[in-house]
């Protein structure tokens, strides 16, 4: 893994270009304002890109309102050929660690309904914790995971009586 630079802008695009129905669409000059924040890590194999993590971890930097001491993740995108193989897990835990190290708290992501990466998120520790509209032109539902980054994800979440559990 390593962080993208501005040589990488050509692949991040035809990938991006080649899943946009799962991961949408940054233009040009938007995946080059968070490659030079360094917020775009590429997951290798055999030392050549297969895939990549878009990232913000900018605080006050949200669109939309999320707790504090959350960093979002925006796209995870690997080739065909290289799912499967724990590449997307590799990057997401990988951001997990450096956020904790960084002092974040929590990280998410809100990912359209009608895709199979529901299914990846909750095995990386992810819970739906609400649903929004997305777009109007496609007209999709959006579904917000996050996860808690101060305890392992592979131990039971604490249940809190005056809290709901998520």
């Amino acid at each position: 893994m390593r962080r993208a630079t501005g040589l990488d802008l050509r692949y991040l695009n035809a990938l991006q270009k080649a899943n946009r129905d799962a991961v949408g669409f940054f233009g040009t000059a938007a995946l080059f304002k968070y490659v030079s924040r360094g917020q775009v890590w590429l997951q290798l194999e055999n030392d050549e890109p297969c895939g990549y993590l878009l990232f913000n971890d900018t605080p006050g930097a949200r669109i939309r309102r999320v707790r504090p001491g959350t960093a979002t993740i925006y796209q995870v995108c690997i080739q065909t050929d290289a799912r499967r193989l724990a590449n997307a897990t590799s990057l997401v835990e990988a951001l997990a660690t450096e956020a904790r190290r960084h002092g974040f708290d929590w990280l998410d992501c809100c990912v359209t309904d009608t895709i199979a990466a529901n299914d990846f998120w909750p095995s990386v520790g992810f819970a739906v914790v609400g649903r929004r509209r997305g777009g109007r032109s496609r007209g999709r539902v959006l579904n917000h995971y996050e996860r808690e980054l101060r305890h392992d994800p592979r131990e039971p979440r604490l249940v809190y009586p005056d809290r709901e559990s998520v």
